[in-house]
């Protein structure tokens, strides 16, 4: 109506406008063509197509009666608009299709599961007796588990039938064999030192949390020619009297753990041990070395030489605090364990 309004008084001043020959719109002062292009510019913007249209064709009209540029309505503002009408009806009909394609999708699915609700409904029954059963059995479990001495909350030694095989393993919290750690034909558990006693073959091993083995001796007295040179770990915890012979020393290279706990008490004095102290850095591979309980209060400081020193236990001895920021201090790169 707007529009009609506005060409109808445009007729009324064509007398004097049809003087004004063909000329731009801008220039014949023909408001209503600014509005209507003004007008359809705006509706394109915000792609309303359809209404884009409209106006243009208007601005058409009004270029006619101000008797301005035919021209004046660029043709690819209404071919744009024309096009667009065209391809948003078009994206109707498609959505439209695919639409009756999802509903007939979610037919056929609502029939088919209305014709399996009872072969569900007995799934379900079935699922709730096996969780039951699941649930019975895990927390049996549970107790077996809780019923083993885990290191560190880790680790526990177990004994059983393991591929038609009766030997020692370890096993999580879970109760799932930790297979890192190898199967035994004897085994320990872990103790406070980090290491379980395993063996096999007729031959002893210390092992530690990350499946690492070490062949063991548990006396000076077992290092044989034949033996000493796989010798990866000295036990000689408790042991009295602790003497290094020079051989074993200059043979024993590749020892890499050491362990020379004393018992407590007066069993932990052991004069041999101290002056044996010095012979010990000639293990120039050793990683691990514990004197734990062995009276000790000062380090001599050329412990400086064990290069590959990873752990040092000095628990239980009677370092003051200033020998323990001493000790520190010399071996900054050892976990030390006082």
């Amino acid at each position: 109506m707007r529009r009609l309004i506005s060409l109808l008084l445009l007729l009324g001043t064509t007398s004097f406008l049809a003087a004004q020959g063909n000329i731009p719109c801008k220039e014949a002062k023909c408001p209503e063509y600014q509005t209507f292009m003004e007008q359809g510019k705006l509706y394109m913007a915000e792609e309303k197509y359809l209404e884009a249209l409209t106006e243009f064709q208007a601005a058409q009209v009004a270029a006619r009666i101000c008797d301005c540029d035919t021209y004046a309505v660029p043709a690819e503002l209404i071919n744009a608009s024309a096009n667009a009408i065209v391809a948003q009806k078009q994206a109707a009909i498609d959505a439209q299709a695919r639409a009756q394609k999802a509903e007939g999708r979610a037919q056929t699915a609502l029939d088919q599961v209305s014709a399996n609700e009872k072969a569900l409904q007995q799934a379900l029954k079935e699922i709730k007796v096996a969780k039951a059963e699941a649930e019975a059995s895990l927390q049996q479990a549970k107790k077996l588990v809780n019923a083993f001495y885990f290191y560190a909350d880790r680790f526990a030694l177990a004994f059983g039938e393991i591929e038609d095989r009766k030997a020692y393993y370890f096993i999580d919290k879970n109760g799932d064999e930790a297979a890192k750690l190898g199967r035994w034909t004897k085994g320990e558990q872990f103790d406070y030192s980090g290491f379980a006693e395993v063996g096999k073959d007729g031959i002893n091993y210390l092992l530690d949390t990350m499946g690492n083995t070490y062949r063991v001796a548990f006396s000076v007295a077992e290092l044989s020619p034949d033996t000493l040179v796989d010798i990866r770990a000295l036990d000689l915890r408790s042991a009295f009297f602790i003497i290094f012979p020079d051989d074993i020393i200059t043979t024993l290279t590749q020892l890499e753990v050491l362990l020379l706990d004393g018992r407590g008490g007066v069993f932990s004095v052991d004069p041999f041990l101290k002056s044996n102290l010095s012979k010990i850095v000639h293990f120039q591979k050793l990683k691990y070395l514990s004197l734990r309980d062995r009276e000790l209060d000062s380090l001599p400081m050329y412990f400086i030489l064990l290069t590959n020193l990873e752990f040092l236990d000095l628990s239980g001895n009677q370092f003051p605090e200033s020998e323990k920021a001493r000790i520190k201090a010399f071996l900054p790169n050892v976990n030390i364990k006082f």
